[in-house]
């Protein structure tokens, strides 16, 4: 945890080049220690994505935030706040980086994309088959 603290320090004051080595070792090290899946990497993940984010390197971002939203919806289930918010910040991470994502279906809590059918009820994206 200090190296991901030490990262976001670094992350704070814009030395991002400094602070993605500790974030990837910070995340590494956690993963040695408790495994690919344990709740406590999602955390490290979503930061490490923000960096990413901000690089440049949407590919690596997109893959490191899906995974946290994973692992947060593994352990705490689909309808927990935490999973909702995660889930809403990756459809916003989306929308900014592919435009393709319409939101959030309040249903079901997944990611709306135009490539699936879907319809605005009450002003929200909903999933054609999730429509009350």
């Amino acid at each position: 945890m200090i190296l991901n603290n030490l990262a976001r320090v670094l992350f704070d004051q814009n030395k991002y080049e400094e602070s993605q080595p500790l974030y990837e070792r910070a995340l590494k090290v956690l993963e040695q220690s408790v495994g690919p899946q344990h709740p406590k990497l999602a955390t490290p993940k979503s930061n490490l994505a923000k960096l990413y984010l901000v690089q440049g390197k949407t590919e690596f971002a997109r893959k490191l935030y899906r995974e946290s939203v994973a692992i947060m919806e593994k352990a705490l289930g689909p309808d927990h706040a935490k999973v909702v918010r995660a889930k809403q910040k990756l459809a916003h991470f989306l929308r900014d980086s592919e435009s393709r994502t319409i939101g959030i279906c309040p249903e079901c809590n997944e990611v709306v994309t135009a490539k699936q059918p879907w319809e605005y009820v009450d002003g929200r994206a909903v999933h054609s088959i999730c429509k009350p």
